[in-house]
Formats: C-alpha cells, structure tokens, sequence
C-alpha cells in the first residue's frame, strides 16, 4: 500500500529543533481547502465581533497544519477533523476575546450542539440561533455518517475538551501545576482522538493504562511547543487573565528576563521530547502492534506540530 504521507526535512525551518519526524500527507491540498471552508463559513461571525480575531489559523507556506499532524491518516476523516479543529481554532480566538463568564456559556452552547447527532431533526434549543455554537451544529452527525462506533469517542474527547478549556480563569504561578493544566487546555487530547479516528486505532483499556504516561508526556510537550513558538504573537495581546502561556510564568518564578525564559522553555521540550521518546521505546518492546502504530502516530503528530508551528504565520510573523 502507499503512504498516505511524504517526509519533509525539519532543517527547512531554522528554528525547529524538534527530535521526532515530519512528515506531509500527500492530499494535504483538499486538507487545505477543508480548512479554507471553514475560515470562510465563519468569517461573517469573526467580522461581526472583531476583524482582529480572525489570525491565520492552520495555514503555511510548507503546508497545513493538520496534513502535518495527520500524515497518513484517512483522507476524508482527515478533511471532516481539519474543518472541526480549524472551526474550534478560530472559535478559541473569539471565545478568547470574550469574559470568563460569557465564555463559560458558550462552551456550554457548544456541548448541548454535539449533543445533536443526526441531520434530519434539529432540536428545539434557542442555542442553534447563537452564531456562534450555530456553526459546529451538523459536525456530530457527519462523523457518525463515516464512522459511527469510532466518531463517539472523538466527540466525547472534542466536548470534554470544550467543557474543560475555560475552567480556570486565573493566572497560574508555578509552572509545573500549569503545565498540567495546559496539556488538557493546549487541546492535545482531541488532537490524539482525532488521529487514532484517522487512521482507526482502537486501544482497548489496558493499552490506554499501558501508554497513559506516554500521552501524559506528549501532551506536555505540545503545551510547551504551543507557548515556545506563539509567545512573540501573544506578548502584546489584550486578552483578560486567559493569557496561557509557559514564558510569563517562568519568569515570574524563576526571576528569568524574557530571552532566559523562552530558552528555559525551549530546554523543557528538548528534555521532554527525548524522555517520551524513551517511553515510547520501551512501549513497542512489551505492547501490541496497534500500540506501535499509536506510538509512531503521535510522534509524528509531535514532529508536524513543532515543524508547523516555527514556519506558520499564526506565530511567527516577524520570521516568514
């Protein structure tokens, strides 16, 4: 069978220092264009709120964001995840510029629409008329039409994701109790649903016990590779206390300046990197082969998130 992905070289980007492979899906242009339909079907309801929040979501010269996160997944559950995600990214922007309070409700908003999961009968909730919960209300029925016994667990991940993302609305001081809380926050969880959806890996309960501080690592490492990269873009930003970011809070424990603390960071994900790469070792000598794949996958995943993010846009307007 050929691969669904094609390996792309990580030195291409002079600030990625990431340990792991990177790799493009081969149809990462209708992954794009998937992406594109969502930025447009929510441009009406970002321009109405604010023009600003509207960033540049996935894009970037060197490709999208999620054909690097998902190289060899399925290709249409690919393109279903990347409209989703991308809709949830630009929807983090505008919920982002809201008070704690009102977002609360939004999300809320949101949870009651994944609820509804088929096209023909709407439910009668005066939410499917809030412009912003409006858009994500036909996502739910549309995985269960390609995958039903798999899209369940990938919506309840993509709802506790959204249950979970504003549950602390004051600053944190220590960067290990942040940490933490970013890798649920960063949203690593549904971005780890959506890959084993992709390409139909199935753990049962014992290899979700097995791989747990696998995934505990990894999702630490996006946390960190998320604040490294997007600081720059957020330094400046007018947001209320939901500023999550690992550099500030360096800072203010360790008494770092602002170049000190970006290298603590930095040092945090080279550590943290090659401590789950060991794990994951060690996970393909006594784990099954489906344990392997999931291994591999989130690598992969790790590697197309650290390449993107130092080349995109979103982060790095002063660098492409």
């Amino acid at each position: 069978m050929k691969a669904a992905s094609k390996t792309v070289d990580p030195n291409k980007s002079a600030r990625c220092f990431t340990i792991f492979q990177v790799r493009l899906h081969y149809r990462e242009d209708a992954i794009s264009e998937s992406c594109e339909a969502a930025r447009q079907t929510y441009q009406k309801i970002a321009s109405e709120l604010n023009p600003a929040l509207l960033r540049p979501c996935s894009a970037s010269s060197y490709g999208c964001f999620f054909a690097f996160s998902w190289p060899d997944g399925d290709i249409e559950r690919v393109k279903l995840a990347a409209e989703i995600i991308e809709t949830l990214w630009i929807y983090d922007d505008v919920i982002e510029a809201l008070p704690h309070c009102e977002a609360l409700q939004e999300h809320q908003n949101i949870d009651q629409v994944l609820g509804f999961t088929t096209l023909e009968k709407k439910p009668n909730l005066s939410v499917m008329k809030n412009m912003l919960a409006g858009v994500f209300e036909s996502f739910a029925a549309l995985m269960l039409l390609l995958d039903k016994k798999g899209a369940l667990k990938a919506l309840n991940d993509l709802k506790a994701y959204i249950r979970g993302y504003d549950s602390k609305s004051e600053p944190f001081n220590n960067i290990d109790d942040y940490i933490e809380f970013r890798g649920l926050n960063v949203g690593f969880g549904i971005m780890e649903s959506f890959m084993k959806w992709s390409l139909d890996i199935n753990l049962t309960d014992a290899e979700l016990e097995l791989t747990r501080e696998f995934y505990r690592s990894s999702a630490h490492i996006m946390a960190l590779t998320n604040d490294f990269y997007s600081w720059e873009s957020e330094r400046n930003s007018e947001e209320d206390g939901r500023k999550w970011n690992a550099v500030p809070i360096a800072m203010r424990q360790y008494c770092l300046s602002e170049e000190a603390a970006r290298l603590f960071i930095k040092n945090m994900i080279i550590e943290r990197e090659e401590r789950a790469r060991l794990i994951g070792v060690g996970l393909k000598l006594v784990g099954s082969e489906t344990v392997g794949m999931y291994v591999e996958a989130v690598k992969m995943m790790l590697g197309g998130n650290s390449f993107w993010s130092s080349v995109c846009p979103r982060y790095n307007l002063g660098y492409v």
